[in-house]
Order: C-alpha cells, then sequence, then structure tokens
C-alpha cells in the first residue's frame, strides 16, 4: 500500500488524531473487539511495549474522545 492508495478521508482522520505508530496500533487492537474493556497492562502485554507507552496511547486516545475511560469493576 502507497501513501497515495490511502483514501483522502483516512488520511485525514490520521493527521487529525493519531501522532504515532503506538497510538494507531492501541486504536487497532481495541478496534479489533469493541466489547472487551481494556487495561494498560493488557494492552502492554499484547503490544509488548511499556507499560509507560500503553498508558499514555491509552490517555492520548481518550482525550480525542476515540476511546472511553471505564473505572471501578
Amino acid at each position: 500500500m502507497t501513501a497515495s492508495s490511502i483514501p483522502d478521508p483516512i488520511r485525514a482522520f490520521l493527521r487529525t488524531y493519531i501522532s504515532s505508530v503506538g497510538e494507531l496500533e492501541v486504536l487497532l487492537l481495541l478496534y479489533r473487539d469493541p466489547s472487551r474493556w481494556w487495561t494498560a497492562e493488557q494492552v502492554n502485554r499484547e503490544l509488548l511495549t511499556s507499560a509507560h507507552s500503553a498508558i499514555t496511547h491509552l490517555e492520548d486516545l481518550r482525550s480525542v474522545q476515540l476511546v472511553e475511560e471505564r473505572t471501578g469493576g
């Protein structure tokens, strides 16, 4: 896939909401099963990233309202 083969709306979305490949990986992980709630630790283990990166990416995605945060059970 080349950059020119990515539709303009997708490119605009990526430019607007995604600031790193890591964020995109987290978003795609969460997209695979939208009914599942992930903890930062689970994201960390699944993507083999650092705990800090998982937390940061989740917070960044939450700040642009692409994911929800759920606290408690």
